[in-house]
């Protein structure tokens, strides 16, 4: 019985699947494409469907058990530890890589506040892909630079740096922040709100009436030139947090985010009427009080996001980024101005109430000096140790390009002491700012990009929020060049997968032995699919990531088939070590030993030569078992050739197939979809073992030819 084509179209996967499901049975046998839902519509003469080939699967027959019907090995029981050591201490996995996006006079995003939306969003857009693609895993973005919004506030004013109009929504309408977020997620990054929680104003320009200054006169501290809401008044801090309340139950975000913006340095007895009348608990020194004013509100909006997340499932985190010295002094050698006497706020009180997540302390200093970063660097440390939190230290990236000149290998010394041991509380950093890694000023972004942020990572889980793991995707397996998985089933607390972390390992040993090792990340994706044009003979795995990056067990894929020309050569290699090897066939459902021959050679070594093999060969399936009882990854042998034609051409000619000739039915077809054109069926009887189109691929055949597809 023959599968036959004879009418004149352009063939997508789905036509060629419904017209062959009429006289296909012999591709039950070799692995036939069966359409999963979408080829069970009519398709119409004359018509060109085009599809992504995740819409198809492999119907597997009895005599070739293909990849993705093979056994799938979950990698060991994972405890759900949120930090455990790292494998590789200096490429670690668990490792924030943050760039702070500053909104604030247009320094970093966005460029132009007379730009339009579309033109904004494209420079977001090339933003994100610049960090995704140089290592980064979490963007904080400014959406609150002074009383105002680069989202669609119901409290507070459209702002001066996003249409040059404060209270001016964009035209045509966009809302940042929830772009910014989906497209930060789809890319794989954690997006954080930055907002600046006192600051009213920041310019000259006109407000709108709807501003904080105009509608509550009452509330505002003038100190100079800087107006801030007054931190003394109990309704300024309910303002701050129903601004961060409503910013966390509309939008997607993982975290809020604070910077250094609290007290103004110069303030003196501007605030004197607001601590006689606000002070209920009567403490004694207004630096006290103040103190106790911002502490008051980091704890208010800590313990409004905690209720956030109990109700709504989520997973929101807070820190503060404050000014990088506690108190001069301390650590001993460190001298310059006080972050606890300057600017009232004390990180450490915030630490021991357990009011933060963490702490990024812009160490804005290089190595050596006054304000060591070293020095700097391990207290901060030791700080969040103590207390259980994670330390994101704040780097200057800035300076590479202002008066101080610094090279790109200070920044690079500084990740460097980050990833030492005894700073295991420090767990990433974010850089300032983020227009000096895309100019790549002083080649930083190339160095990361090619050094220490080579492999991905993913910003650390916090274990004190939650510790349950997410369950292992299922049905890992090669699609060509595309690994494919199914999403897990959700947790027992409800989580389902956000991200995915891809390894590749040489064989079964190595991933058992380097287990979520950062060397051996090839990509964290959000997606359950992965292109991986070089897929090569190697064991990859997967993991699920929760909302709070929690990290499940992996899976592990089956080895890809061996796909050869008919004739063809090549060496495999045992994927297993041992002090001797003895290659097998499986024969029956039982393996047998491999004897030398004239198409296998080196059948007692760990690489077995294949010369010349027929494709009478074909769902061969060889293995090396190693010291008499460990047993390598199992090759499955095929034969295959791809369209390799790069104008629209004959299927007859054989210069435009890899194997150099026209494939016959013992030969899989592969059609890339990269390609535009396609190959037309030129010949009374084309054949071919079975046809792949991929993602878009199109084969043509015309009246009075066709394809016969199967052996039988």
């Amino acid at each position: 019985m023959k599968s036959t084509f004879r009418y004149p179209q352009v063939f997508t996967i789905c036509s060629i699947l419904l017209l062959a499901s009429l006289a296909a049975k012999a591709q039950q046998m070799h692995g036939s494409l069966s359409p999963v839902a979408a080829a069970k519509q009519p398709v119409a003469k004359n018509s060109s469907l085009q599809m992504d080939s995740t819409h198809y699967q492999k119907t597997v027959g009895p005599e070739l058990a293909k990849t993705s019907a093979l056994p799938q090995n979950i990698l060991g029981s994972n405890t759900c530890e949120a930090t455990p050591p790292e494998v590789s201490p200096q490429n670690p996995l668990r490792d924030l890589r943050g760039a702070w996006l500053t909104s604030v006079f247009n320094l970093d995003w966005p460029t132009s506040r007379t730009a339009t939306p579309a033109v904004q969003q494209a420079d977001l857009l090339k933003i994100l892909d610049t960090l995704r693609n140089a290592g980064f895993n979490t963007v904080f973005l400014q959406v609150r630079t002074g009383s105002d919004a680069l989202y669609a506030s119901p409290h507070e004013p459209w702002s001066y740096y996003l249409t040059g109009t404060e209270g001016m929504a964009p035209s045509p309408f966009w809302d940042p922040l929830a772009f910014a977020v989906s497209a930060a997620h789809a890319r794989g990054l954690d997006i954080h709100a930055w907002i600046n929680p006192y600051r009213a104003r920041t310019g000259s320009f006109s407000l709108s009436p709807n501003h904080v200054i105009n509608q509550n006169p009452s509330w505002i501290l003038t100190i100079g030139s800087n107006l801030i809401l007054n931190p003394g008044l109990p309704q300024v801090r309910t303002h701050i947090t129903t601004i961060v309340a409503d910013i966390a139950t509309r939008y997607d975000v993982d975290g809020i985010h604070f910077d250094d913006y609290f007290y103004p340095s110069a303030i003196n007895t501007e605030d004197a009427g607001t601590y006689a009348a606000h002070n209920p608990k009567g403490i004694p020194t207004v630096a006290d009080w103040r103190r106790d004013n911002v502490n008051q509100l980091i704890a208010k909006v800590y313990d409004t996001l905690q209720q956030i997340n109990q109700v709504s499932g989520r997973n929101l985190v807070f820190g503060v980024s404050p000014f990088g010295i506690w108190k001069s002094g301390t650590p001993a050698g460190i001298s310059g101005t006080s972050s606890y006497s300057a600017f009232y706020c004390d990180p450490i009180a915030w630490l021991q109430a357990g009011k933060v997540d963490y702490l990024s302390p812009q160490l804005y200093w290089k190595l050596g000096g006054a304000q060591d970063y070293s020095i700097l660097s391990q207290w901060w440390n030791d700080q969040g140790k103590q207390y259980g939190r994670h330390i994101y230290p704040g780097l200057a990236w800035y300076k590479m390009v202002d008066a101080n000149n610094w090279p790109a290998s200070e920044i690079e010394n500084q990740i460097y002491l980050n990833r030492q041991p005894e700073r295991n509380e420090i767990r990433g950093e974010v850089g300032y700012r983020t227009t000096q890694l895309m100019a790549d000023s002083k080649g930083l972004k190339t160095a990361l990009q090619q050094g220490q942020y080579r492999y991905k990572s993913y910003a650390p889980a916090f274990g004190w929020k939650d510790n349950t793991c997410p369950n292992a995707p299922t049905l890992l397996w090669l699609d060509g060049d595309t690994l494919r998985w199914q999403a897990p089933s959700p947790a027992a607390d409800g989580d389902t997968a956000v991200k995915y972390v891809v390894y590749r390992y040489l064989n079964d040993q190595e991933a058992v032995v380097r287990k979520q090792d950062g060397t051996r990340v090839v990509d964290i994706v959000a997606t359950s699919k992965l292109y991986l044009p070089q897929a090569g003979y190697y064991r990859y795995v997967v993991s699920a990531l929760d909302k709070n990056n929690n990290e499940s067990d992996g899976i592990m894929s089956a080895m890809p088939n061996v796909v050869l020309c008919p004739g063809g050569s090549l060496a495999l290699s045992a994927m297993i070590t041992g002090a001797s090897y003895q290659w097998q066939s499986l024969n029956n459902g039982n393996w047998e030993v491999l004897a030398p021959s004239e198409y296998f050679a080196g059948t007692t070594s760990d690489l077995l030569q294949i010369t010349n093999l027929p494709a009478s060969h074909y769902g061969r399936q060889l293995r090396c078992l190693a010291n008499g009882t460990d047993a390598g990854s199992v090759y499955t042998l095929t034969f295959g050739t791809t369209w390799t034609a790069t104008l629209n051409s004959n299927w007859s000619q054989g210069s435009n197939w890899s194997c150099g000739t026209p494939p016959d039915r013992n030969v899989d077809v592969y059609l890339p979809g990269n390609l535009v054109p396609f190959p037309t069926v030129d010949i009374p009887e084309a054949e071919a073992r079975s046809v792949w189109l991929r993602n878009g691929a199109r084969l043509q055949v015309p009246p009075g030819n066709r394809i016969i597809i199967g052996n039988k």
